[in-house]
């Protein structure tokens, strides 16, 4: 009830009309009006579809109001909207799909809360209304949950928090608070080592693929080199494609690169 009909847009209005505004155009320019016989008929019954029409449009714009408290966590705002909606409905004497949707909307919020009582309430009330195939199999989804957290509850049942999710993580570098370790037990001993070295390592110690991606490693780009690079060619191409000037392209060797050297090929 409240979507556009594209083809009415135009320079003068960004939107199109929705059905009933394109319903009041329509009866204001019909010639049935003027009907010697069936004029008092076809008036009696626009009105009488005109105040359907603007009923189902308020309703769905509470729905929708409904759906955007829901999202911003305003679940007892979101549950006074869906309620107003239904109401809309039931004056209407309209039943059916779009009453289930506030049902099921409206069990969505208990589970969301974790009222089972009334959740199955809500299932429940959704599941005595004609509705899509889809539609129904999520109350009775939500209502057999709803049945089972109540009757855990009877029993007794203590509900435990879901695990948290373990994540695969790389051996540990030797690093403590962000800064490499510098300790006594990382430098080489004074007689040397095994390979006759008596260098101390340099300042920064990490793993191989580390140092890689950080573009220390002389011939690869690290992830910053990477970005640079493929901004650069993407200047490039919108000069070829005539959408930048090539004034604006950039020096290459004005271009600050961490590893300057071009990659290996391969």
């Amino acid at each position: 009830p409240t979507k556009t009909e594209g083809m009415t847009r135009s320079t003068t209005r960004g939107t199109g009309m929705t059905p009933l505004e394109n319903f009041r155009r329509q009866i204001a320019s019909s010639p049935w009006r003027q009907h010697a016989e069936i004029g008092a008929k076809f008036y009696k019954m626009s009105e009488e579809i005109h105040k359907i029409m603007e009923q189902a449009e308020q309703a769905v714009k509470l729905k929708d109001m409904g759906n955007a408290a829901y999202k911003e966590k305003r679940y007892e705002d979101a549950l006074k909207h869906y309620a107003d909606a239904r109401k809309i409905w039931a004056t209407a004497n309209v039943r059916g799909h779009h009453t289930a949707v506030l049902w099921s909307n409206e069990a969505l919020v208990y589970e969301k809360t974790e009222d089972w009582v009334r959740c199955l309430y809500a299932c429940d009330e959704g599941l005595k209304h004609f509705c899509t195939p889809v539609l129904r199999k999520k109350l009775e989804v939500r209502r057999v949950e709803a049945d089972k957290q109540l009757e855990d509850f009877d029993n007794g049942v203590v509900k435990e928090p879901p695990p948290k999710p373990q994540v695969e993580r790389k051996p540990p570098t030797k690093l403590a608070a962000g800064w490499v370790q510098q300790g006594e037990d990382l430098k080489y001993p004074e007689t040397g080592s095994a390979q006759g070295k008596v260098e101390k390592p340099g300042p920064f110690i990490c793993h191989f693929e580390d140092a890689k991606e950080a573009g220390f490693v002389d011939g690869v780009d690290g992830w910053k080199d990477r970005k640079t690079r493929e901004e650069q060619r993407t200047d490039r191409e919108l000069v070829a494609a005539g959408l930048m000037s090539p004034d604006l392209l950039d020096d290459p060797k004005s271009v600050d690169y961490i590893n300057p050297l071009p990659p290996q090929e391969g």
